[in-house]
């Protein structure tokens, strides 16, 4: 294999899967990814045995860093490529990544008061926050800008006549300990954690949006195996984010408490694309064959309505959770989005109904955009995050030429791309 300086490497560490993509860069700055790997992780199989990965926390160090290990030589032989260290970048999501809206000042001193690039730096300076040593921040982004009596709300504050300036800057860390255990995972293949950690919401979010849906305003939802995550976007800032220790399997659980369904057979259930097709008619009935204590076959019968309605009262609650997360960090009761839908749960038609109904907004699927591959599998939204993780990867690397460790000076320099997502803070946040 060959080493290049212009192969980017993205690793997803999901609760039922890892996923690894390489990608090379052209001159122009395009991306084509060039290698894919895969390798499935244990789940739970029940609600007293854990899995691999819970709620994007590891739990079995050893098993994940040999599927990390294997997933990226899978990548590398069928890109012809190996990653280069300094050029992997990680996703992490769990709990424990927290989100807040810094908010900093700047006082406009000059004769004709018009707000100079100079005055927004200092409102940025000012918006930054103290952490706790266990924490670390992973990203921030200028959300919005607030013109004198805080009712002027505008997205570039340049030019503009005002006596003050406040910046409104969302903020990103997380627990230390927890996103050097994503980092170590890739030190079984000698890497010795120079991956760069992203948000994985974030990071989708590069992969399945469009330049118009971000500055229209969306609302964008993940749901994966173990977690749910949103972001809210409008005017090209990001006004809210998070992550929810719920899933499908989550949902899944459900129905192997109510019917004493096994879990693998409720896995299925789930992300049957057929159901709430009978939700009406409430005869259909679902056959199950299954083994008895001693070894034979037994078959029951249980209504197809039924078990869409444990279906539904889950999901309705994860939704309705999101929606009240989102109201209490952007202060707007009744918000009311487009809603783009990613991850393994937007293959489901009922999800998609679901949020139509909860959110009272158009929904989409979000689909991997605007990236050039090799790999035809990877046009799904299972893949959306690991594919916005290497287009977002590629955009930090643009940002900061020559860089030996992105994960320390990733936010040191705001991207002068004239497609770029989000508006990065210059000189506000150090590690």
């Amino acid at each position: 294999m060959f080493a290049t300086k212009n192969i980017i490497t993205a690793v997803e560490v999901g609760t039922s899967k890892v996923v690894v993509l390489m990608g090379l860069t052209d001159a122009a700055g395009d991306i084509k990814v060039i290698g894919f790997g895969e390798r499935p992780l244990v789940l739970a199989s029940g609600t007293t045995s854990p899995g691999n990965v819970c709620k994007g926390e590891i739990l079995d160090m050893p098993t994940v860093a040999a599927a990390v290990s294997d997933a990226l030589h899978d990548a590398q032989v069928m890109s012809g490529y190996t990653a280069d260290p300094k050029k992997i970048f990680i996703g992490v999501t769990g709990t424990h990544i927290k989100t807040t809206q810094g908010r900093g000042v700047a006082h406009i001193r000059s004769s004709n008061r018009m707000i100079t690039e100079d005055n927004v730096q200092q409102a940025l300076e000012s918006a930054q926050i103290q952490l706790q040593n266990n924490f670390c921040f992973l990203d921030s982004f200028d959300s919005y800008y607030l013109l004198d009596d805080s009712t002027r709300r505008v997205s570039n504050p340049v030019g503009q006549v005002a006596n003050k300036l406040e910046a409104l800057v969302h903020i990103v860390y997380g627990d230390n300990n927890r996103v050097e255990n994503a980092r170590a995972t890739l030190q079984e293949c000698g890497y010795e954690r120079d991956a760069t950690p992203l948000f994985t919401i974030v990071s989708a979010s590069f992969g399945v949006l469009s330049e118009q849906e971000k500055e229209d305003g969306v609302l964008l939802i993940d749901i994966g195996t173990g977690t749910t995550e949103y972001l809210v976007i409008q005017n090209s800032g990001i006004q809210a984010s998070g992550v929810l220790p719920f899933g499908t399997d989550h949902i899944a659980n459900d129905v192997h408490v109510a019917f004493s369904i096994p879990i693998e057979d409720s896995r299925k259930i789930v992300m049957h694309k057929e159901l709430f097709a009978h939700t009406q008619t409430k005869q259909a009935m679902l056959t199950l064959n299954t083994k008895t204590h001693t070894g034979g076959k037994s078959s029951r019968q249980i209504p197809l309505y039924s078990i869409e309605k444990v279906i539904e009262l889950r999901v309705r609650e994860m939704l309705m959770m999101v929606q009240e997360r989102i109201e209490k960090e952007t202060q707007r009761k009744g918000f009311r989005l487009p809603v783009v839908l990613t991850g393994g749960a937007a293959l489901i038609p009922y999800v998609l109904d679901m949020i139509v109904k909860i959110f009272d907004a158009p929904v989409s699927v979000g689909m991997p955009r605007n990236v050039s591959s090799a790999v035809p599998n990877i046009q799904s939204p299972r893949y959306g995050m690991v594919v916005g993780l290497l287009m977002y990867g590629n955009v930090i690397l643009h940002m900061n030429p020559g860089t030996t460790n992105a994960f320390l000076e990733k936010i040191d320099t705001v991207p002068e791309l004239p497609n770029r997502l989000f508006n990065k803070v210059k000189k506000v946040f150090r590690f």
